[in-house]
């Protein structure tokens, strides 16, 4: 819901059908193509985007840790500790083979459809896949 302004007790577009919330409080239905236009949604501040982590991370400035990488094997995952690591610099994988250690790995394909980044109470960004999780830190 948003606030519309009221004019002669009614939103200011006279539209009818889903509920507004006019400035004094009040309930009014609209479903007005126009009046709906005027619905703004709140920014979701708390998203990342990942085109623009993915940059950072290019750049050399994210510092990663893994949360958690969980399989259907629960006893290899419990074995390897879920696969967690400490703090480590974030690359991005563009030849397979090419790894060197104390860094954390990426691929591209990663920053594109499924998944999803957001950014917690205490400034890290949390990259989250079906069955990976990472925290990450812009340096």
């Amino acid at each position: 819901m948003t606030i519309h302004k009221k004019v002669n007790n009614r939103p200011k577009c006279g539209a009818r059908g889903r509920w507004v919330l006019l400035e004094d409080g009040e309930r009014y239905q609209a479903n007005c193509k126009r009046c709906l236009g005027q619905v703004k949604r709140r920014k979701d501040t708390n998203t990342v985007n990942r085109a623009w982590l993915l940059r950072r991370i290019l750049e050399g400035k994210v510092i990663a840790k893994c949360n958690g990488v969980y399989t259907d094997d629960y006893a290899f995952d419990a074995a390897y500790n879920f696969q967690k690591t400490g703090w480590l610099p974030a690359r991005i994988e563009d030849d397979y083979g090419q790894r060197q250690e104390n860094y954390l790995y990426f691929r591209r394909d990663e920053f594109r459809g499924y998944g999803h980044a957001w950014r917690r109470p205490d400034g890290d960004i949390t990259l989250s896949f079906g069955y990976r999780s990472y925290t990450m830190r812009i340096q």
